[in-house]
């Protein structure tokens, strides 16, 4: 059984969430924000292992977000250990939260092959 929900002071702070789960965060599935008129959609970008060491020489999981995908409105769903009877991980929780600046040329063509604007 995994911790209760973090507590923080405000929604964007996905380090501080992940800290807060440690270990029992398993993966981190990010969504992107189209552009255009509301209702806007959500595009799929990634799924991400926070345990995996790749992303440490970044100050922090929004760092690596920032540098990988740039600017835009994002939101990480954060999930735990598999559950076998469910076929599914654990969802943990959802943290939503901006970053300033435009978006990669990765992140435009991934929004664009899903047939969605920027």
């Amino acid at each position: 059984m995994t911790v209760g929900k973090a507590h923080r002071g405000y929604h964007q702070d996905v380090d501080g969430v992940l800290r807060h789960y440690g270990n029992d965060a398993r993966i981190v599935v990010l969504w992107r924000q189209n552009g255009g008129p509301p209702p806007r959609s959500w595009t799929y970008i990634a799924r991400v292992d926070p345990a995996d060491r790749g992303w440490y020489k970044y100050e922090s999981f929004f760092e690596l977000m920032h540098a990988r995908f740039g600017g835009g409105q994002y939101k990480a769903k954060i999930y735990g250990e598999w559950i076998t009877g469910g076929k599914r991980e654990e969802y943990l929780e959802q943290v939503s939260f901006g970053i300033a600046g435009a978006p990669t040329d990765h992140t435009v063509a991934m929004v664009e092959r899903a047939g969605h604007r920027i």
